[in-house]
């Protein structure tokens, strides 16, 4: 709990340190903001996938088969409540062409691209433990993140072409 608080707070303390005006200023009209934007309510939509997994069980009276032994399910907690909301707030903020989305945006489009390859490491390591994805598992838990990502680190590097010097 310590480093996560601690991780939190420095990101807090980070992202306000941040110059809006001057990001505003470094940034090209060129950016693509409507590309961005539209990726960031894709990447938003995709985490419903986990309201599927927690409306299923509701309607059988079980719980998430992920859920396991646990009383919570950590994932579905952190992207319905933080990464979702915060995915459709930088696409607004890109979409108006607001400095604090292309913040917002630079950070969460990093995150995508590291999910994506998190995701895509653990399925290899789930493989080679003998652990295989049926294709319907595969379709919605793997490939698209791993495709998110892909699309995430062209994004990422639109980005960062069009933060010039002042």
């Amino acid at each position: 709990i310590g480093s996560a608080s601690a991780s939190l707070f420095a990101f807090v303390i980070g992202f306000r340190s941040i110059d809006l005006q001057e990001l505003a200023a470094r940034t090209s009209a060129r950016m693509p903001h409507r590309w961005i934007s539209g990726f960031l309510f894709l990447a938003g939509l995709s985490l419903i996938i986990w309201l599927v997994d927690i409306l299923v069980a509701l309607s059988q009276g079980t719980v998430p088969p992920t859920l396991d032994h646990y009383t919570t399910e950590a994932t579905y907690t952190l992207d319905l409540s933080a990464i979702l909301p915060s995915a459709f707030l930088a696409g607004v903020l890109v979409w108006r062409r607001l400095p604090l989305g292309t913040l917002l945006a630079s950070i969460l489009i990093t995150l995508n691209m590291t999910v994506g390859l998190v995701v895509a490491s653990q399925s290899i390591m789930q493989a080679l433990d003998g652990i295989v994805l049926t294709p319907g598992a595969f379709a919605a838990y793997v490939a698209p993140f791993v495709t998110l990502s892909l699309i995430a680190v062209g994004l990422l590097v639109s980005i960062y072409r069009n933060l010039g010097g002042a």
